[in-house]
């Protein structure tokens, strides 16, 4: 008895060293932007922004008050 089940004519197994199958993994990543490194750096960058403009905020509030404070 032979292969109980034999691939179809044309099909390949599909990768099998890990090179090719990180190749495989990669290629449906749309310019690697959605890979576990990335979306740590969006977030990253989106607390520092939250950061920033809170302290800008804080700024224009204590200049609000000191000029309110001199009149």
């Amino acid at each position: 008895m032979s292969d109980p089940m034999p691939l179809p004519a044309g099909r390949k197994p599909g990768a099998r060293t890990p090179e090719g199958l990180e190749r495989c993994r990669k290629a449906t990543w749309k310019h690697g932007r959605r890979s576990a490194e990335a979306i740590a750096a969006q977030r990253l960058r989106g607390q520092g922004r939250r950061i920033v403009a809170g302290l800008e905020a804080l700024m224009r509030e204590v200049g609000a008050m000191a000029s309110a404070a001199r009149r």
